[in-house]
């Protein structure tokens, strides 16, 4: 792939999904210009967002719009390589500040040898396996007790979704506690496998768990012919390890939120 194809495989995770999964109180504007998202059972900016903005003409007009969708509820925005650069810049002046930068990275499943993994590593599937997911990103993400509700409602359906294409996973300490998780979500046509939220709680970082939760992934994808994996990952978090493991960077993500 060159250099636009791969940023675009590094953004569509937001919107690449499943026609048949759209969980009850998600509302989506998607169109050439603008996707955002807006999720009425949930207070968390993580699930309220705006993905891509492409009001290159008028973004004045483009931002009332947004305003417009959300209301009072609080989200953040997404600032990417292919934004007009101008909008970082109004945005910055008018209200908004930077939580989080992050590196939208690409590796080639051709070039990855499947790796072995240290730490028990399992796909979600129970619902006592979706409490663990919820409790440890949860806590990773502070989430309130309605999102923490909204997220096991929607991981719930989700996982009985015939049609899925995405999996969640827990690894587990050696006394069999969870402390980790990982998300990914294949492209509609296979060649792509989107890594998705992950996070390890703080007590067991640098143990290896993020890494194996995705040298697990990885390996899946692998044999089910993706070709190739992408993601957003935080600068100085998750993005020095991916690159360890073969990862290479094409551009900066900024993550707003308003003061």
């Amino acid at each position: 792939m060159n250099h636009n194809k791969i940023l675009e495989a590094i953004e569509a995770q937001h919107w690449d999904v499943e026609d048949t999964f759209v969980p009850e109180g998600i509302a989506f504007v998607d169109n050439e210009q603008l996707m955002m998202i807006r999720n009425h059972q949930s207070t968390s900016i993580y699930a309220n967002k705006i993905v891509k903005f492409r009001h290159i003409k008028d973004i004045v007009k483009g931002i009332e719009e947004v305003y417009r969708f959300y209301e009072a509820q609080a989200f953040a925005w997404w600032i990417g390589p292919q934004e007009p650069p101008e909008l970082l810049d109004y945005l910055l002046s008018n209200g908004w500040y930077c939580i989080d930068q992050y590196e939208g990275l690409a590796l080639s499943l051709e070039d990855w040898e499947p790796q072995r993994i240290r730490h028990q590593v399992r796909e979600v599937l129970t619902d006592k396996e979706i409490r663990e997911l919820i409790s440890v990103s949860a806590e990773v993400w502070d989430y309130d007790l309605p999102s923490r509700k909204a997220a096991f409602k929607e991981r719930k359906m989700y996982i009985r979704l015939p049609e899925r294409r995405g999996h969640y996973f827990i690894a587990y300490s050696i006394k069999g506690i969870p402390v980790a998780y990982g998300n990914d979500r294949l492209s509609a046509d296979g060649s792509v496998l989107y890594l998705k939220g992950s996070a390890t709680l703080k007590n067991y970082r640098n143990q290896g768990y993020y890494s194996d939760l995705v040298r697990f992934r990885l390996n899946l994808a692998k044999q089910m012919g993706a070709q190739w994996a992408t993601v957003q990952a935080r600068i100085g978090t998750s993005e020095p390890i991916l690159k360890t493991l073969g990862f290479k960077g094409y551009g900066l993500y900024r993550h707003l939120v308003r003061k």
